[in-house]
């Protein structure tokens, strides 16, 4: 009976020495960021141990937007919320005994601004809405050729006419750019 005892607890011990990453091998910590809707980020931490974690959450320029301390804790998993800010790289810097982890995620922001084109004879008006909007680009083409551009910096909505009556025919297509994002392409 005693042997059977005995062989049960070392088929134990080897499962769990195979378990944490083979003899003599320890799983210190896993670290991982992944976004879980439109501008929410969930942090996992994974420690063998209880440690003491200090997280900073930085924007592209190196500036701490949040900080916090979490105490004695072996894992944890916290929602991090950053639908209120500007589209962008973000760095979350995990520090713990163990040194420093970091991990990036790119911050997209949902196009808030909207363009519309509406022609009329050789008129074309470009109305764009929106509300604290980044730098506005206009491009107009006539097939592969490129017939004007422009960036307006505008905070709020506009409205530009553009005559286009020097440029006989059709193929006429505008593109309006807020930032990085394509929000509107009409082709006339």
């Amino acid at each position: 009976m005693k042997k059977g005892i005995v062989t049960a607890a070392i088929a134990l011990l080897f499962s769990a020495t195979a378990f944490a990453g083979g003899e003599g091998t320890k799983v210190e910590r896993k670290v991982d960021v992944k976004e879980q809707a439109a501008g929410v980020y969930k942090l996992v931490y994974l420690a063998d141990g209880k440690v003491n974690v200090k997280l900073n959450i930085m924007d592209q320029k190196g500036e701490v937007l949040h900080s916090e301390r979490i105490i004695n804790s072996k894992s944890f998993s916290k929602k991090y919320e950053l639908g209120h800010l500007p589209a962008g790289e973000y760095t979350f810097e995990i520090i713990d005994d163990k040194g420093v982890t970091v991990e990036k995620v790119h911050h997209s922001v949902k196009a808030s601004t909207e363009a519309t084109i509406v022609k009329s004879g050789a008129k074309y008006e470009v109305v764009v809405r929106g509300e604290e909007m980044a730098p506005v680009f206009v491009r107009i083409s006539q097939g592969s050729e490129t017939l004007y551009e422009e960036s307006i910096e505008m905070p709020k909505s506009f409205s530009k006419v553009y005559d286009l009556g020097k440029f006989a025919g059709r193929d006429i297509t505008f593109e309006v750019v807020e930032g990085s994002s394509l929000i509107a392409r009409q082709s006339f």
